[in-house]
């Protein structure tokens, strides 16, 4: 149903329905412990966040701490401390416009359990 939806989406050029989506289609993923689904839908949520030469794009922000807290949450499960300490900072040093207490909050908690 939800490849269904984001092709529909992808399609249509509505972006930001898009990404949320796929937000939720990776948490989904990630509450049924499937590491690897989750793993590509980081990769590829990353992907539309980046500029054509690779670096993250500043103008999206929110969208960048979105899938920075599924990639630290994807780390918490499958414990990969080594790479949590490599995103960790970048939420930090990210200016969002409109920060969601409920994505920062998930970030500071697993940040602070890392450096315990």
């Amino acid at each position: 149903m939800y490849e269904i939806t984001l092709t529909a989406l992808k399609t249509a050029n509505n972006e930001r329905l898009w990404f949320n989506t796929y937000v939720k289609y990776g948490k989904a993923y990630l509450s049924m412990e499937d590491f690897g689904q989750v793993n590509g839908i980081v990769r590829e949520l990353h992907k539309s966040c980046q500029l054509p030469n690779g670096s993250d794009d500043p103008t999206k922000g929110t969208y960048l701490l979105e899938v920075y807290a599924l990639e630290i949450q994807l780390c918490t499960a499958m414990k990969n401390n080594s790479r949590m300490k490599a995103i960790y900072p970048k939420t930090l040093n990210l200016d969002a416009a409109v920060a969601d207490p409920r994505i920062m909050g998930g970030i500071r908690e697993e940040g602070g359990k890392m450096y315990m």
